[in-house]
């Protein structure tokens, strides 16, 4: 027995529409999916950075700590030390530690420093204060033995310039003897030091004869050096020291050193 033609035509059209919506379902589940993943992603880079931010700012505060630190060392260096800054370095290392940013450790080493500070300056000021009970002849001697040391500088020794020329550089050197006596032999132990720091050369460098009561010029060459590479020049020691009476004891003591030019000559 034949089907009446409008049953055969609702057939198809029930089924392709189960069809359909399946697909938008598994469609919609899809776009979930990927949303949730996405957002996943989003959380995640939003946690790395929150996480790299307060790792900055750490880095940062520790950063602005040791420089703080570095800087309070370096006005203590600056500055004559005393028995008191060793406890002030110690307290500041203490604050400035990662390990020390509770309060009770803040607290604990602040007050320890003001209250050995304190102590230590004032028996510092108590010990460096003059006696009332001394007499003045009691410090004649101190004056002047401080002020020997200034009586035996004899020879002045000056960096007056450098001269570049075609095989390297020249040195003039002027030397100030304001003794009475003649000296016979005065060779000196020089080191040349470079821009850099690092040694560059020695050599021995011989100013005598020196006239009593005489300014004299000297001046040596310093092959295969542009005057640009040199630092400075140090007198290590002194080699000979003679005058007609004989031998100089502590002739590196009477020395003074100066220099006109951007190149320092000390001993």
């Amino acid at each position: 027995m034949a089907q009446s033609p409008s049953r055969n035509r609702a057939l198809p059209k029930t089924g392709f529409g189960n069809f359909s919506r399946c697909i938008a379902t598994q469609n919609t589940k899809r776009l979930l999916s990927r949303r949730q993943s996405r957002n996943s992603l989003k959380s995640k880079l939003n946690a790395l950075k929150l996480r790299s931010r307060k790792r900055h700012e750490k880095l940062t505060r520790m950063a602005l700590a040791h420089r703080q630190k570095t800087r309070y060392m370096q006005e203590l260096r600056s500055r004559p030390l005393r028995f008191g800054n060793h406890i002030v370095i110690f307290a500041s290392a203490t604050v400035f530690s990662p390990l020390g940013r509770r309060r009770f450790y803040h607290s604990a080493a602040i007050s320890l420093a003001i209250i050995t500070c304190g102590a230590l300056s004032t028996a510092a000021m108590a010990q460096s204060a003059p006696d009332a009970t001394q007499s003045p002849s009691a410090a004649t001697p101190n004056t002047s033995a401080s002020a020997a040391p200034r009586q035996q500088t004899a020879l002045s020794v000056e960096l007056n310039k450098l001269e570049t020329f075609d095989k390297g550089c020249r040195a003039y050197i002027v030397v100030n003897n304001t003794t009475d006596q003649s000296y016979q032999a005065l060779k000196l132990d020089l080191v040349l030091f470079q821009t850099d720091a690092v040694i560059g050369r020695r050599f021995a460098l011989d100013l005598a004869p020196l006239k009593a009561q005489k300014k004299s010029v000297k001046l040596f060459e310093i092959d295969q050096m542009a005057c640009d590479k040199i630092g400075s020049f140090l007198i290590n020691d002194v080699i000979d020291c003679k005058t007609e009476a004989g031998p100089v004891d502590a002739c590196l003591q009477r020395l003074a050193t100066s220099s006109l030019s951007t190149v320092q000559l000390s001993k």
